[in-house]
């Protein structure tokens, strides 16, 4: 299986590009339907089609015929800063938030080419970077769509939602 958003990170604004699916996974329908055709502008889907749609003269096509294609995952329990490993003790004490940012970056394109095109960052135990804290970032950051929960899922604050803000800023300062 090939989640589509793989593909779509990777295609230009200018053209239209046409992704043949030998299997699409419509999750509208409960329905695994095939050979579908999807039509990707400016990175969004623009249409689904039965059949395999011929690309107008431009555009490009790419041939999953072979391939099952699904829409993007979401998790909704990721750390986008924190990662265990031997160091992760004394990183905690040595990065700082531009490491973090960096990171959080890289991190968050791995997630969205497994195919995750929605996250839920459940914080971290220092806030270090706007960019794993906004829910409202742009899209041309590489990574997933992130849901914030605050500081931390152990702050006992209660469930975490998709319009809240960590109160701190990158800054370690109260937001105002």
């Amino acid at each position: 299986m090939l989640p589509l958003v793989a593909l779509l990170s990777a295609i230009p604004a200018f053209s239209a590009t046409v992704l043949h699916c030998g299997k699409l996974i419509d999750v509208e329908n409960l329905q695994v339907r095939e050979q579908m055709s999807v039509v990707v502008r400016d990175g969004s889907i623009e249409r689904v089609a039965p059949g395999y749609v011929t690309p107008a003269s431009g555009d490009e096509a790419i041939d999953l015929k072979s391939q099952t294609c699904m829409p993007g995952w979401m998790d909704m329990h990721v750390h986008l800063v924190s990662e265990i490993n031997p160091k992760s003790y004394e990183e905690g004490f040595r990065l700082n938030p531009a490491d973090n940012a960096y990171r959080a970056a890289a991190n968050a394109k791995k997630t969205l080419l497994a195919g995750f095109t929605t996250v839920r960052d459940l914080g971290h135990a220092r806030p270090s970077l706007d960019l794993a804290q906004t829910g409202d970032r742009p899209r041309s950051s590489g990574g997933p769509d992130d849901l914030q929960c605050g500081q931390s899922a152990r702050d006992n604050r209660g469930p975490c939602r998709s319009d809240e803000r960590h109160p701190l800023g990158h800054d370690g300062r109260p937001r105002t």
